[in-house]
């Protein structure tokens, strides 16, 4: 019982997916009874607590209270923004990080506007291509001396 505070006091929990990842018998017979329940496989639970839920754990978890959650709103709260692949504050929040959530949640969008975008740029360089004939066909027009 002591070895086990000592432990909870002194080493940090693992992430919860590499938890589920580990070769351990029991605990890979946990995942997979897990991943069953959930009509899914090992690794693609693996995948899914992979990034923010392990975040979400780790905040859970920090042994100093000042890192932690003050309430459990705010807990509740960063799963809800979880759930609506918003971004979430037990992470640190990088520009990088939050273009993923931002285009996850509106791919539509995101989608049509690179659509757009790739058609416009397209369009720039048949212009300039033909631009480029345009004047090319002139200055040799311009060359040509009529007798």
């Amino acid at each position: 019982m002591y070895e086990t505070f000592r432990r909870l006091r002194e080493q940090d929990p693992p992430l919860p997916s590499i938890q589920f990842g580990q070769r351990v018998t029991t605990e890979r017979e946990v995942a997979v009874n897990t991943a069953r329940l959930r009509s899914t496989e090992p690794h693609e639970l693996v995948t899914l607590l992979r990034g923010d839920l392990d975040w979400i754990t780790i905040k859970a978890l920090e042994k100093d209270r000042a890192r932690r959650y003050g309430i459990p709103s705010e807990l509740a709260a960063d799963l809800e923004r979880y759930l609506q692949s918003r971004p979430i504050v037990a992470r640190p929040a990088s520009t990088a990080y939050r273009v993923r959530k931002y285009v996850r949640r509106h791919r539509i969008a995101v989608t049509v506007a690179a659509g757009l975008f790739a058609l416009l740029i397209t369009f720039a360089v048949l212009q300039t291509l033909q631009l480029r004939r345009t004047t090319r066909e002139r200055d040799r027009a311009n060359r040509i001396v009529i007798p």
